[in-house]
């Protein structure tokens, strides 16, 4: 056993999608973001963005006191350090890879609704700018619990029981699926469902190379329309209805990513989303429903 240190300081620099990020909101104030996807980890903490590289991880955080920070695995404590300023102690002991890493620090308001699992009972976070704080907004993210069981029974239980499920405002469009700590650029009840879907499909199986982003994307695009197909009023029409809505513009490509260099390929609506959540809508079709779920399930396992 050893432990190995690295110092490191300087300002960090954003690259690609906003892998960090700093600014002002005209309603809420300051805030920091980040969202390292694919491999821009290196540009705010050392590391080897290798998605093989999966680690427990402590985050700690000193901001303005008047500033929330939200991020993976669960709060460890909140520290005055004088100044006006406070230390943020968040940890998950849950192995993750590089890029889902990740922190939020903005002025919020916040609340929890408790998800139980039979006997063991997990906290459901959310963190959200006070100009958008709405009983639609709340009712929206609130969907993520009955999503949770939705998934719970198809996919087998939560990954990460043992911490939380949280979702955060942040200036990106869309979302990020950060393991335990979802960042939203959005409301929408069909990306609060995507973002879910990613905490089996993404977080806890991971794809090892950016080659088979499908794997990530495909899966969670496909989880969207299973909660259309399970969720209370729903039903296979409503799957099917959401399949169509998902199909790909072309089919001439492949899911598998020949050239990871290409950011608009790698992140492809057409293949690694849409086209991906169609191999699987084709898998399900081929095997039947009870082998295909059963294989889901062993391929999770």
């Amino acid at each position: 056993n050893f432990v190995l240190s690295i110092p490191y300081a300087g300002p960090a620099v954003s690259a690609f999608f906003g892998s960090i990020e700093f600014g002002t909101r005209a309603a809420t104030g300051p805030y920091a973001f980040t969202l390292s996807e694919p491999w821009y980890s290196y540009t705010w903490w050392p590391n080897k963005d290798d998605n093989t590289d999966k680690s427990t991880f402590a985050i700690n955080v000193t901001v303005p006191n008047t500033l929330t920070v939200v991020s993976n695995g669960t709060l460890q404590g909140i520290d005055n350090v004088g100044g006006g300023l406070h230390r943020v102690r968040w940890s998950t002991d849950y192995q993750m890879v590089p890029y889902l890493a990740s922190l939020g620090v903005s002025a919020y308001n916040t609340w929890t609704t408790p998800y139980d699992f039979g006997g063991q009972s997990m906290p459901i976070q959310y963190w959200i700018w006070s100009d958008q704080d709405n009983a639609t907004n709340r009712a929206n993210w609130n969907k993520a619990q009955p999503m949770m069981t939705v998934f719970n029974n198809i996919f087998g239980v939560y990954p990460f029981k043992d911490e939380k499920y949280g979702m955060y405002n942040f200036t990106f469009g869309g979302g990020m699926e950060h393991q335990t700590a979802t960042g939203m650029g959005t409301f929408s009840e069909r990306t609060v469902a995507h973002e879910l879907g990613h905490h089996w499909w993404g977080d806890m199986v991971t794809c090892a190379t950016w080659h088979d982003i499908w794997l990530n994307e495909g899966f969670a695009s496909y989880s969207e329309a299973l909660w259309d197909e399970f969720k209370s009023g729903g039903g296979f029409s409503a799957y099917q209805t959401r399949m169509a809505a998902l199909r790909p513009t072309t089919t001439t490509g492949s899911v598998y990513c020949y050239d990871i260099s290409d950011s608009s390929r790698l992140f492809s609506s057409t293949y690694s989303y849409r086209k991906g959540a169609w191999a699987l809508h084709q898998l399900r079709k081929v095997m039947g429903d009870q082998d295909f779920f059963e294989m889901l399930d062993l391929y999770r396992s």
